[in-house]
């Protein structure tokens, strides 16, 4: 009866392939245990490791069917010390594969008893804190498939090197190795020396990975040996070379790092076509020329960076071809012209930069990518809108930005002279309309384009107001809620701008003067009152004079003037028109 792998745990199904741990093997572990300073908070493997459990069981712990110790794993376990040349780690001599890789070992000395381990065919030490001499010891894991030391210093500082013994020294013995990953090591050595000293000892290496190792040029082509090479990262070197055209030979190649390694000269289109490519960074080489050629169907590239080169030219047409690129990085080169069309058939891309260019045109179609988070076309020579998903054509045949692009920041677009709309703070001045064609002028037909989006809005407000003026007409009960609201607010901020309301009983208003005959219903003034209103009065006119409510005729005005129904202009002139503005 076969068993559910699928059904079991973890823990479970480590004892089904591996025995009962031996006694020698638990102690040996509980011994590194004890000797190792680490954080215990959040950690998922030391913590964990007791005495009353079965060794096989423990968290980074891998046993064969005999209960030896096979593997052991404690990446990121914040291991900051104990690990030296006396430690029990060493006396695990079962060890296949060992991974320590990010802890803080305090720049502690590279044990030469890593020597002892000569069953290792892993082993990864990246960013472990070792400092110093890599020990000829190492020379000794005759077994090793995947050897990885590498160093991601942001400081600047090298804390291990490759001198004595070289590279030679240590790579004369390891030639059943697939992965070399030395970043970070300082073994300052010629091209020709480090090239022909990988080709000739590792034939069957896949990975090579040697950024920042204090390399220099020249890039010799007896590299041509590894027929297996897949990655090839050798980016902050000093190489001072032209990129050499044979790498477009390597069959099977996926990934091409040669970022800020002083290139220069005119780079090999063929390796843009390289059909296993899926990744080349060339970036930060700005002596280093080149342009995009025809790419070839169904091309595997996923992730190109040429920012900060020397390129130039056009994007072809056919980079509608890359239809698995997910990260275009071509700022701060010399790459112009218009965005071809092809561009929406990047429905994978979820980065995009091309600042600092002279493209022109409208902003390249990449609506169909459902992925796109980072987008920065800032500093070109672009001149209008592009018809995003869910855009809206307004009737100055602007276009809007929406959905997508507007939720990009202002900078993403800056520096185009002739952008604008959101998320640009710059407002689109619609052009004036050319003149509509007469009968006998040949021409299209204007064609009329209307913004549903504000005649929307407006038809709502008005059907609204309309609706409450209605109810207002004929709710009395309701018209006189809204009467006693609006007098209450009036009581409360006219007087704070120097005004005086007051209401007035039977239809008269008082003030310093008083006004006997206010206007009737129809705006209608008696003109023989006002003639002797005009030749008595002398002082200012009050406009502020106001028949709010033809039921109690209430008057805001200016206490220090008198209120007419018109401004006398003459004694022997008058008005019959209404002043209750």
């Amino acid at each position: 009866m076969g068993v559910d792998f699928n059904s079991i745990s973890s823990s479970t199904l480590n004892r089904l392939v591996s025995g009962q741990c031996l006694t020698d093997q638990r102690s040996l572990l509980l011994q590194l245990k004890k000797t190792l300073n680490f954080t215990s908070a959040n950690k998922l493997r030391l913590v964990n490791w007791t005495q009353s459990n079965d060794c096989c069981g423990w968290k980074g712990v891998t046993c064969d069917q005999s209960g030896h110790v096979t593997g052991l794993d404690l990446n990121s376990e914040s291991i900051n010390g104990g690990v030296n040349r006396n430690s029990s780690l060493f006396s695990l001599k079962f060890l296949e594969r060992l991974n320590l890789a990010y802890n803080s070992l305090n720049s502690t000395p590279f044990p030469s008893s890593i020597g002892n381990l000569t069953n290792l065919v892993y082993l990864n030490l990246s960013n472990a804190g070792f400092s110093g001499q890599i020990p000829i010891e190492l020379s000794h894991l005759t077994r090793l498939v995947t050897l990885d030391l590498s160093i991601f210093s942001f400081s600047g500082i090298l804390s291990l090197q490759l001198q004595n013994p070289n590279l030679s020294t240590l790579l004369q013995n390891l030639t059943v190795l697939t992965e070399l990953l030395l970043d970070g090591v300082n073994m300052s050595a010629p091209g020709i020396e480090w090239c022909q000293t990988i080709s000739y000892s590792l034939p069957n290496l896949r990975v090579l990975s040697l950024s920042n190792c204090y390399l220099s040029g020249p890039i010799d082509s007896s590299l041509l040996k590894l027929q297996s090479l897949s990655e090839i990262h050798l980016g902050s070197n000093n190489l001072s070379v032209s990129v050499p055209e044979f790498f477009a030979n390597f069959a099977n190649l996926t990934v091409l790092s040669l970022c800020s390694s002083n290139l220069e000269g005119q780079f090999p289109p063929k390796i843009f076509q390289v059909p296993t490519l899926h990744t080349l960074d060339l970036s930060n080489n700005i002596k280093l020329q080149g342009s995009l050629p025809e790419f070839l169907p169904n091309g595997s590239l996923q992730r190109l960076v040429l920012s900060n080169t020397n390129f130039s030219g056009r994007l072809p047409d056919s980079i509608g071809n890359l239809r698995n690129l997910s990260r275009m990085e071509l700022s701060v080169c010399n790459f112009s012209g218009p965005f071809p069309n092809s561009m929406a058939n990047l429905s994978h891309l979820v980065y995009l930069d091309f600042s600092s260019n002279n493209f022109t045109g409208p902003i390249p179609s990449v609506q169909v990518s459902k992925n796109l988070t980072y987008i920065d076309l800032s500093h070109n020579a672009l001149t209008e809108n592009a018809a995003f998903q869910q855009s809206i054509w307004w009737s100055s045949c602007q276009i809007c930005k929406c959905t997508q692009i507007q939720s990009f920041s202002e900078t993403s677009f800056k520096g185009n002279r002739g952008l604008c709309g959101a998320p640009l703070n710059t407002t689109c001045i619609p052009p004036l309309p050319s003149p509509t064609p007469t009968s006998n002028e040949p021409g299209p037909s204007l064609i009329t384009e209307f913004d549903w989006e504000v005649i929307y809005t407006g038809v709502g407000f008005g059907i609204g107001a309309g609706l409450l003026v209605g109810l207002l007409m004929f709710w009395e009960q309701g018209s006189h809620w809204c009467d006693k609201h609006i007098e209450k607010f009036a009581w409360m901020i006219l007087p704070t701008l120097g005004f005086i309301f007051s209401c007035c009983n039977d239809g008269k208003v008082k003030s310093e003067g008083n006004i006997e005959n206010p206007l009737d219903e129809t705006g209608d003034s008696n003109e023989d009152e006002d003639a002797t209103e005009d030749k008595a009065f002398t002082g200012l006119y009050c406009v502020f004079c106001s028949k709010l409510d033809i039921c109690w005729e209430k008057v805001i005005h200016n206490p220090k003037c008198r209120c007419h129904e018109s401004p006398p202009i003459s004694t022997s002139s008058s008005f019959s028109s209404s002043s209750s503005s």
